[in-house]
């Protein structure tokens, strides 16, 4: 994986950060919530997000992300929140 900012949309200063490994996992990491889109135009296909709360290590909500395009990602709510990101192998 290496820093991959330039793959978010609409992403105010110091808002999010993103590491990829393109098309195939993707890191995102949101300071205090907010919303940013993720350019996935070059990766077709169905991912995966896994959501955990930075303040408490509690696992947050598990969700589908639809490669292909710019898919718009909100934090789950206010505060730290890092989304792991993986392409899923048992849709494609």
């Amino acid at each position: 994986m290496e820093p991959a900012n330039s793959l978010l949309r609409e992403r105010a200063e110091n808002e999010a950060y993103l590491a990829a490994a393109p098309g195939q996992a993707y890191l995102l990491y949101f300071t205090d919530g907010g919303s940013v889109g993720l350019d996935l135009r070059n990766a077709p296909g169905t991912f995966v997000a896994r959501w955990v709360d930075i303040s408490s290590g509690d696992w947050g909500r598990r969700e589908v992300i639809q490669g292909g395009g710019v898919a718009t990602i909100p934090a789950p709510e206010k505060g730290p929140w890092a989304a792991a990101i993986r392409f899923d192998l048992n849709t494609d």
